[in-house]
């Protein structure tokens, strides 16, 4: 089988979980090839097998639900009578677990993915086309690759939300795959230091940008703890980074503040850019070729693990992108407060009159960032937290780096739900257009 990985991030842990979109599509497909062939070709069925670990046997369930699910427009319940009930309580770990939980402090399960593919499939979340087509599969799970490769971004709905990490922390990264500048009018200016300059803090590589804006401050490096991700045969991890709770925060550290999710910026990473096309274009240009309006920034300008300040919002307004700050502390779970839920809403409306989207992004673009558009997401398409919980995984691997947060999204069956957390009534999100419906996606609909 393939690894879980989240990239950008390579240091093994205990944490494993469902394989990203791409793989997920691609195995779909491959599998739907072999049985078209068998069935010319009148040859026996077909077995998955595992190396018998419990944590790649989830996987493998969770891979046979989006076949049934994408392949045969099966239902999650539909899924779960002829898996069998075992296959769909079988849980995953935390993203960002450290070390082995008890069963039942786990809650993410098999069947919250397989609920999610229902509802991707049903509101066209996905191209449908690219599972009949190897050209266009490879196409579009390319398409998605590179985006996180290059921008560390990742749609959960296409064309309408996307979520990231800081720019600033893509553009810090010495690796020549990820964007260079912020805007268009950077390019051509060197950003990424060669090794030779990178320097040891904290125990991991790190370099800063050459470039400034003279409305930033240069700030100071953060040590970086050991960031985490794994493959499917780690079972057990010792790692063991210490607490980081943001600076612009006036509240003392304790200790249920969260483990933030920090990078490595490693510079033994390959020479060469993804693609000449990509290394070109500045994380503007992105944001405008995504059809982007309105960028939400749940982290703070300056958090342990950055090595710099974030950006300066306001560099958006020129090229008609808006941009609003609802800033979430990383501490006790990193969950939004009711009043962050009813803003981002309100502004989830002002946006869909314009069809534009809304990215996303704390400081790694795992936590608080998407727990703010699984709300808007549970609003608009009145889905439940769970099927978004196992969805989000799959669509960014590594999202939700909290019990708390995993346990909050599956509290919310809906969007009344959601709308009594945030006090908000139903008519005060409502927008003359909607977005909730099962046509399929906005125009140029992709995998992701």
């Amino acid at each position: 089988m393939a690894k879980y990985e989240v990239h950008h991030y390579d240091v093994g842990c205990v944490a494993y979980g469902p394989y990203s979109l791409s793989q997920t599509i691609r195995f779909c497909r491959k599998l739907r090839r072999q049985l078209q062939i068998r069935d010319v070709e009148q040859e026996g069925p077909i077995i998955l097998t595992t190396a018998g670990k419990a944590e790649e046997r989830a996987v493998g369930a969770v891979l046979l639900g989006a076949f049934l699910a994408f392949c045969h427009n099966w239902s999650a319940k539909q899924i779960r009578e002829n898996l069998g009930s075992r296959e769909a309580k079988q849980k995953f770990p935390c993203s960002w677990a450290r070390t082995v939980q008890p069963d039942a402090d786990l809650v993410m399960t098999v069947q919250c993915c397989w609920e999610g593919f229902e509802e991707a499939w049903k509101h066209g979340w996905l191209d449908r086309h690219c599972l009949n087509d190897d050209l266009l599969m490879d196409i579009a799970c390319q398409k998605y690759d590179d985006m996180v490769a290059t921008y560390d971004a990742a749609w959960l709905v296409p064309n309408e939300l996307l979520v990231s990490s800081d720019p600033v922390t893509t553009l810090s990264d010495p690796n020549p795959e990820t964007c260079m500048c912020m805007l268009p009018s950077e390019k051509g200016i060197e950003h990424k230091v060669s090794k030779t300059d990178s320097v040891a803090h904290g125990g991991a590589m790190m370099t800063s940008m050459t470039m400034r804006r003279a409305s930033e401050s240069t700030g100071k490096a953060c040590a970086t703890p050991q960031s985490f991700t794994s493959e499917l045969s780690t079972t057990t991890g010792t790692c063991e980074p210490p607490c980081m709770v943001h600076e612009d925060s006036d509240e003392e550290s304790d200790t249920d503040s969260v483990c933030t999710v920090n990078k490595d910026y490693k510079t033994n990473v390959s020479t060469e850019p993804l693609s000449q096309s990509s290394q070109g274009k500045s994380y503007v240009e992105f944001l405008l070729e995504s059809r982007v309006e309105l960028v939400v920034r749940a982290n703070y300008r300056q958090e342990s693990g950055m090595i710099k300040p974030s950006y300066d919002g306001s560099t958006l307004a020129p090229f008609g992108i808006k941009h609003e700050d609802v800033q979430v502390l990383d501490k006790h779970g990193g969950l939004p407060k009711r009043e962050d839920v009813a803003r981002v809403l309100k502004m989830s409306r002002d946006s869909d009159q314009g069809q534009g989207a809304i990215l996303f992004h704390c400081k790694g673009g795992f936590g608080r960032s998407v727990v703010l558009a699984c709300c808007i997401l549970i609003v608009r398409y009145n889905v439940s937290g769970r099927a978004l919980l196992g969805w989000v995984r799959v669509a960014r691997p590594g999202s939700i780096t909290t019990p708390q947060q995993e346990r909050f999204l599956c509290s919310l069956s809906g969007a009344a739900d959601v709308l009594r957390y945030a006090e908000l009534k139903a008519g005060e999100t409502e927008s003359s257009g909607t977005t909730g419906s099962s046509s399929g996606c906005r125009p140029g609909c992709t995998v992701m």
